[in-house]
């Protein structure tokens, strides 16, 4: 099967930065509501369990709109399908702005499923528009969203809470989404144009197709361990995205921090988690160069920061910041392996796409379950009980990718 490719780094570039643009404008519009979270509950005087609640919704949709994004993503244009997810989003923060707060769980849970119409199909725009020697860098280089995306958030949330209205944070989000689904929208016309007209193919013979096809089943996955590599990402989900939301609200409770002052403290947190993403593929493909000894790795890492902010939780907002970072930071670095390194390898099988919404879809899973249980364990037993429960998931994320690693590390050697 033949593919035309981008070879014009003019164009290669654009792609990425409009897609960067798309995905940092999308994870602004998705951790804005955890970046207000803590003055939400001070303003509207939510319980700690009804706040996560409304992040869970939006995590749950999120989840399961992998599935329906990956299926409109091979059915349709990608171009339109994360157009609609970009422009929708933005709705419904403008929505979030407007409505009162008894209609923000199911706007969020919209705004979930939206989130989720721009990664698979963004995935398959990337595997159709560049060749398979560049696409490693792209991918590392489109996941600084994440990172960026979360620190701008952060940085906004202060400002907007220190003005007095946290709701200027999803009139922003809401207006940049806006802007940049209509550049998408444009720039995509012209790189596809050009892709048509200039592009080179890459060529996959029909042999090789059939070999590729007829070698795949579930005996494969399990055989490569994905069976305990999926219970892995899934618990990385819970771990990196319930961290990320609780903190600040974490240390306005612990330290009696005005909620602008922890939203404030809490952006050292994405910084560390960009380097760490250079420093999962540094270590994978120099020091372990095995996805899941590499994954281990991080889990070790988090393990160690769960187990610090365990033992001195009240000691200071910088130390539990410290080891809050540890944490996520990590948790970015196994986010690499298991969500798009592991599944690169079944490309061969033509299952890459299939497999990196399937895992997505499990780490956030992970991540409902965490939002409102790390809620509502605070709310019932106090933050002890949830600093205990970050330890635990590590330490079982520790015990699954030790035992994937020897079914992995088999895989490797046949592929």
């Amino acid at each position: 099967m033949e593919t035309k490719k981008l070879t014009n780094p003019k164009y290669m570039t654009y792609l990425l930065v409009l897609s960067w643009l798309v995905y940092t404008a999308g994870y602004i519009a998705r951790l804005n509501y955890g970046a207000v979270m803590p003055e939400i509950i001070k303003s509207a005087g939510l319980s700690m369990t009804s706040a996560g609640f409304i992040s869970t919704g939006g995590t749950i949709f999120y989840a399961f709109g992998q599935i329906i994004s990956g299926i409109l993503g091979d059915r349709f244009s990608p171009r339109y399908v994360m157009f609609g997810g970009i422009f929708t989003t933005s709705l419904c923060n403008m929505l979030m702005a407007l409505l009162p707060i008894d209609f923000f769980f199911p706007v969020w849970c919209v705004n979930g499923l939206a989130q989720a119409m721009l990664w698979p199909p963004m995935l398959r725009i990337f595997t159709e528009s560049y060749r398979k020697k560049d696409l490693s860098k792209m991918y590392v280089r489109v996941s600084t969203s994440n990172t960026v995306g979360t620190l701008l958030v952060y940085l906004l949330a202060f400002l907007f809470v220190f003005l007095g209205n946290w709701k200027l944070l999803f009139i922003f989000s809401s207006v940049l989404g806006f802007c940049v689904s209509f550049l998408w929208l444009s720039g995509m016309k012209k790189i596809e144009s050009h892709r048509a007209s200039f592009g080179k193919f890459e060529e996959t013979t029909e042999v090789q197709k059939e070999t590729v096809l007829e070698g795949f089943s579930i005996k494969t996955l399990v055989s490569a361990g994905i069976i305990l590599i999926t219970l892995a990402t899934l618990l990385h989900g819970a771990l990196k995205e319930s961290v990320t939301l609780w903190m600040p609200t974490f240390i306005m409770d612990t330290f009696h921090l005005p909620s602008e002052l922890s939203i404030l403290l809490t952006i050292i947190m994405p910084i560390f988690s960009m380097l760490c993403l250079y420093l999962s593929t540094f270590l994978n493909d120099k020091v372990f160069k095995n996805e899941a000894k590499t994954s281990l790795f991080f889990f070790i890492a988090a393990l160690v920061g769960s187990i610090g902010i365990r033992l001195f939780p009240t000691q200071s907002p910088i130390l539990a910041l410290l080891f809050g970072t540890i944490i996520t930071s990590s948790m970015y670095g196994a986010n690499l392996m298991l969500i798009t390194a592991i599944p690169g390898f079944f490309s061969k099988y033509g299952k890459a796409a299939t497999l990196t919404g399937f895992l997505n879809a499990c780490a956030y899973g992970g991540t409902a379950l965490s939002s409102v249980g790390i809620g509502a364990l605070s709310d019932r037993f106090g933050w002890n009980a949830s600093l205990t429960a970050w330890i635990c998931i590590a330490g079982l994320g520790v015990i699954l990718c030790a035992f994937s690693i020897p079914r992995w590390t088999k895989f490797l050697k046949e592929v």
